[in-house]
């Protein structure tokens, strides 16, 4: 597994994809990101055809595995009538209907394209309920990378102002972040009193 055609296929990437892939986090895992050409079930097989385990999976809406049949079907079935359309369609209220009834404390929900975008509405709504600004993460966890919480990615960055996750982010967007440890008590009995 020497993962020489990911190496190569992340060089000629980053001449035409800016960062050499379409996610910040995938561009920082070492000693560079895995290129994948096929997957099946629970498995991915990189561009040298190394067979792995996918624990990742596409980082967690894939929890029936690749290329499960029912999937496959519903999916199918729909393209062959219509693929995005920017209307209201029946299939968003009857699956959000499934979903509250799976979940009883759910009251409404709203489809996201991506965890980042999911995030953000989340911190829309909790500050537009509660009337307060600042939000507390946790140091090393990742909520997407819009610019209100891509910080605190190291145990480093607690008990201080938050500092940008990467180049090119302004640090006054972090002014209301505060980041702390996991099962930090006080800190979280501070922040709420």
């Amino acid at each position: 597994m020497a993962l020489e055609s990911s190496r190569s296929a992340f060089e000629r990437a980053r001449r035409s994809v800016g960062g050499g892939v379409g996610s910040g986090l995938r561009a920082a895992m070492p000693p560079h990101p895995l290129f994948v050409r096929e997957a099946r079930g629970a498995h991915v097989w990189d561009l040298d055809g190394d067979r792995y385990v996918d624990y990742v999976m596409a980082w967690g809406p894939l929890v029936l595995g690749h290329g499960d049949p029912r999937v496959l079907s519903a999916v199918s079935e729909v393209a062959t009538k219509m693929q995005v359309v920017g209307t209201g369609h029946p299939l968003e209220y009857l699956a959000a209907e499934a979903v509250l009834e799976a979940v009883p404390h759910g009251e409404r929900l709203l489809w996201s394209n991506t965890g980042t975008e999911a995030v953000q509405v989340a911190l829309r709504l909790a500050r537009a309920a509660t009337g307060r600004r600042r939000v507390l993460k946790f140091a090393k966890s990742y909520h997407g990378w819009h610019d209100t919480v891509y910080a605190g990615m190291s145990e480093d960055d607690c008990d201080r102002p938050a500092t940008p996750g990467g180049t090119g982010q302004s640090a006054s967007v972090l002014d209301d972040l505060v980041v702390g440890r996991f099962n930090d008590v006080r800190l979280a009995e501070r922040l709420l009193g």
